[in-house]
């Protein structure tokens, strides 16, 4: 049996992908009358100071297959990057131009000589390789680039690229390929350590979500970071793909500014208001952006185009069905109902509390009012809790167990205490959601139950929505406070017989806790 060398045999498939994409990659050089000496000259100077002019000079039209479209606003950003050394997360949507701007600006700036030492870095070698393979045939085969900068390639393979640059500054251009496996630290040619790096295809949906995994990947890129130079820039590509992803662990950081102030954030939807890059998707609605696009799914769209990431669809409420009221009937009357936990900072899981009402004349079902968030304070949860009772409120329900009702009755009468108020009486309910879900989503699926004007649009709103698209099964779904709530809602509202013809009156409900 002949001996097999991996390393060999990926050099092997790298060269002869290598030969089959230098065929496809040929452009047509420059006309007869713009090769004379003196308009070569002119062409390098313009291209050497501005990237937008060596863009359309070195990259003309036909060489895109979709069609060239003038660059949007993200793709402007991400050329601005050399200004700043630091991190520059990108977080913009899929097909539009993202990754192949990033390359380009990269080629600029090694053959302008700005960056002599760079590195492309991803999830993993193999496509951190690729990166670099595109980089290359680039260099290799653009006629024009070729023949204005007299690019002399000098070592070309799956871990590195070195070439020189006759018709800009002298040395040596160095660009190697890195990832999570393959460390930037102790990496540097000669006396120079890398000045740019170029991350693309860091996480993926094929990636592992765990928290160590996670934040091995975070930790990762800041030692990247921390082994280029000096005033080193590490530009960032990614999708917001999934709320446990590492791109949205930064996200959340950099919101909270806990950040240092050298790590910079783009975040760019396909369509807000109007599309993004209405040159090459024209479209005045979502609706229209959405057909253009075709994303798989819901959660596609809002992942990969909107960077806002939920979680896959359930099997009982579905998108569809979600309808909103303008104005209550007069006769809804309802409940309000809350399982309530509180979270260290208030940055753990979130809590649901849902006003919910039914209307005899309409024979609807609607949601009053809802919160979803994390509390890590009673008194806030408790605050939350009587700013959404109102004169059509009939009772009010806790998830209960003996723990739970001491704790809690502890805490409404210290609450009252504090503030000198009463507070409404608390029925604790024990609710077996999978058993009860059956009832609500029937409601749900025959479009009876309504929310309130623009509720979908509310960051509590949208995270409440979230929760209940997604729901699977109490034991299935991740975070399912909203959909529990609204489930437990249905059934305390029959269990305070508030379900009733629209003759019929409804018990008042005034017993309060004393101060």
């Amino acid at each position: 049996m002949n001996n097999f060398s991996y390393l060999e045999e990926s050099f092997k498939g790298f060269a002869e992908a290598l030969s089959s994409d230098k065929q496809a990659f040929d452009i047509a050089g420059f006309p007869e009358k713009e090769k004379s000496k003196e308009n070569q000259q002119k062409r390098i100077s313009k291209a050497l100071a501005d990237f937008a002019y060596f863009d359309k000079t070195y990259f003309p039209p036909e060489l895109y297959g979709d069609g060239y479209h003038k660059p949007n606003k993200m793709l402007t950003a991400i050329a601005g990057v050399v200004d700043a050394p630091g991190y520059h997360l990108f977080l913009g949507p899929r097909k539009h131009g993202k990754t192949v701007t990033a390359k380009k600006l990269l080629i600029y700036l090694l053959i302008r000589g700005r960056v002599k030492t760079a590195g492309t870095y991803a999830e993993t070698i193999n496509k951190s390789s690729n990166i670099l393979k595109d980089i290359g045939l680039i260099l290799d085969k653009n006629s024009r680039i070729k023949f204005d900068f007299g690019i002399d390639i000098i070592e070309f393979n799956s871990d590195q690229l070195v070439f020189t640059v006759k018709n800009s500054t002298k040395g040596y251009r160095t660009i190697a390929a890195f990832s999570e496996g393959r460390s930037v630290r102790g990496y540097s040619r000669l006396f120079d350590r890398p000045e740019f790096l170029l991350g693309d295809d860091i996480e993926t949906l094929e990636s592992s979500f765990s928290k160590a995994s996670v934040q091995l990947r975070i930790d990762k890129m800041v030692e990247a970071y921390t082994s280029l130079s000096e005033k080193g820039i590490f530009l960032i590509l990614g999708n917001d793909i999934v709320q446990g992803c590492a791109m949205h662990q930064l996200r959340l950081m950099y919101e909270k500014k806990l950040l240092p102030q050298n790590f910079y954030m783009y975040i760019y939807k396909a369509f807000e208001k109007s599309p993004l890059w209405k040159e090459k998707y024209p479209c005045k609605t979502e609706a229209e952006m959405r057909a253009l696009i075709k994303p798989l799914s819901e959660a596609d769209w809002q992942a990969n185009y909107q960077q806002n990431p939920v979680p896959p669809e359930g099997v009982f409420f579905r998108r569809e069905n979600y309808l909103e009221y303008s104005d209550l009937p007069d006769d809804a009357r309802g409940v309000i109902y809350c399982d309530p936990n509180l979270s260290k900072k208030g940055l753990g899981n979130t809590t649901a509390i849902v006003a919910f009402l039914y209307s005899a004349k309409t024979d609807y079902y609607y949601v009053e009012k809802a919160r979803c968030r994390s509390f890590s304070d009673s008194n806030d949860l408790l605050d939350s809790i009587l700013e959404l009772k109102s004169e059509r409120i009939y009772g009010l329900a806790f998830d209960g167990n003996v723990t739970q009702e001491s704790n809690w009755t502890n805490n409404v009468r210290n609450y009252c205490r504090i503030n000198n108020i009463p507070f409404p009486r608390i029925e604790y309910m024990r609710f077996h959601v999978n058993e009860l879900a059956k009832n609500t989503q029937m409601i749900y699926a025959d479009n009876k139950i309504l929310f309130p004007q623009h509720f979908s649009t509310t960051p509590e709103g949208e995270t409440f929505l979230n929760q209940l698209f997604s729901f699977s099964g109490e034991k299935a779904s991740g975070n399912d406070d909203a959909p529990d709530a609204l489930i437990c809602a249905v059934e305390y509202l029959h269990k305070r017989k508030i379900i009733r013809g629209s003759s019929q009156p409804t018990a008042a409900y005034k017993d309060y806790y004393s101060i």
